[in-house]
């Protein structure tokens, strides 16, 4: 067909039942590509159309055929260089082939489910193909080996293309999706859903701007590449959130608590949020009075995100005591007509209700153990408070004992200095001098004392 006038030029008859695929060579060389489902792949000769010449409609006449697969071909693809056939076929294979004479250069085996498209790389020595079995592989052109296997579709992937220069592939399947893959890690980027039904169709403008496809649903969608601008706008989030974190900072620093809850549950910092609260917590009745306030005078957004965290926070005993006092603030706090609107709130509160259960019972079970133990040592013979009446009594003893003593030491004294003032006991007098004992010679003179061997010694 002339795209301009889209008036017939030629006719190829040969055929023998549908022509299911068709491709024309993209370098420049007059040759088009057909398969179809008598499982035959033609090629035919184009250099004897002539758009300035009559009307007179063209006989097209074929240079090559060979019976390709063993079931329908759906899909051909040629080399950007003209120099290679890949046709796709629901024998859950792909072939490569010589265009000059159909000579098979490779079998391209691995699917487990028929193929329904293949894609040359623009710029790398590979081919892409696409299955019914969900998957997308990566072929090698030089050995025929599968370099990668893109696993990701919940039903058949129907077409693919490459994009961003060879290093991504588009693909779109019977699940109603448009994905898009990176090569170089093998994981899929993004998914788009925008059909209710079978994507069949899939076109990408060569500067991989924009996309088209075409659904069962009778939609045709266009996309649109907006890298660049989800680029931006993710730098500008960046720096948002960075600033909110020097004012996070900035209010703990000033003990600012209820400007740094907010910044925390914007910032969804759930550490830095609890570790905020527990300081407000701690400052007594100032914390408690106003914990309920600023609790009350958050939007309901806030207030999901903050039961989200004190569900997650209860979960774990070191943080549970925390978890219930801003639980007990947000009761008191905000009432009952307000919390049952906040969507999925009968989930939330099960889950703290599920483990507050638990931190009930180990407090009961706790405190059941600690009068068992005062029963315990108030039952045993000679136990602990024995020792303790025993260690009290034998005190009371001693100092009884110590303090009869001393009375009869003063009251002996006394006695004995009425008598002698009496004249009845002589007071004790100091012998003569002549009758007091001379001291001893000391054997050692001046600390010295002669030895054998004529030294000294001290």
């Amino acid at each position: 067909w002339d795209p301009h006038s889209l008036r017939c030029l030629a006719v190829g008859e040969g055929h023998l039942e549908a022509v299911t695929a068709v491709a024309m060579a993209r370098k420049g060389a007059a040759f088009v590509v057909t398969g179809g489902a008598d499982k035959l792949l033609k090629v035919w000769d184009l250099t004897k159309i002539n758009l300035d010449e009559s009307e007179d409609v063209i006989h097209l006449r074929t240079s090559a055929a060979v019976a390709a697969h063993e079931k329908d071909i759906n899909h051909i693809a040629v080399a950007p260089n003209d120099q290679l056939i890949c046709t796709a076929s629901q024998d859950r294979t792909a072939r490569l082939w010589d265009p000059k004479n159909l000579v098979q250069v490779a079998v391209l085996k691995g699917h487990k489910r028929g193929v329904w498209q293949a894609q040359f790389s623009p710029v790398e020595q590979v081919v892409a193909t696409a299955s019914g079995d969900k998957t997308i592989r990566v072929w090698s052109l030089k050995d025929a080996t599968c370099l990668r296997t893109l696993e990701g579709h919940t039903a058949a992937v129907l077409a693919l293309a490459f994009s961003s220069a060879g290093t991504q592939v588009l693909s779109t399947g019977s699940d109603a999706t448009l994905k898009l893959w990176s090569l170089k890690t093998s994981e899929c980027l993004n998914t788009f859903d925008n059909h209710e039904d079978k994507v069949w169709g899939l076109a990408v403008r060569e500067d991989g701007a924009t996309v088209v496809t075409g659904g069962a649903d009778g939609r045709l969608v266009m996309w649109e590449d907006n890298t660049a601008a989800e680029t931006e706008a993710a730098a500008l989030a960046t720096e948002e959130q960075l600033l909110k974190q020097q004012e996070l900072d900035n209010a703990l620093h000033k003990l600012d608590y209820a400007k740094a809850v907010k910044l925390a549950l914007d910032l969804q910092q759930p550490h830095r949020l609890r570790t905020t609260l527990a300081q407000l917590i701690a400052h007594g009745r100032a914390g408690g009075a106003a914990l309920p306030k600023l609790i009350k005078d958050m939007d309901d957004d806030r207030l999901k995100t903050l039961l989200e965290y004190l569900r997650e926070w209860n979960t774990n005993t070191k943080h549970c005591h925390v978890s219930s006092a801003v639980l007990a603030a947000l009761l008191t706090a905000v009432p009952a007509t307000r919390i049952i609107k906040l969507p999925n709130i009968r989930d939330l509160l099960e889950g703290i209700q599920a483990y507050n259960v638990r931190h009930f019972n180990r407090m009961e079970r706790l405190n059941r153990a600690t009068f068992l133990l005062d029963f315990t040592l108030a039952s045993m013979p000679g136990g602990l408070q024995a020792e303790v009446a025993e260690e009290n009594e034998q005190a009371t003893v001693g100092n009884h004992t110590a303090e009869t003593e001393g009375m009869e030491h003063l009251a002996k004294r006394d006695a004995r200095k009425r008598k002698i003032r009496e004249g009845a006991v002589t007071p004790l007098s100091k012998k003569p001098a002549s009758q007091e004992q001379k001291p001893s010679k000391s054997v050692f003179k001046s600390g010295k004392k002669k030895t054998g061997l004529g030294g000294s010694g001290a």
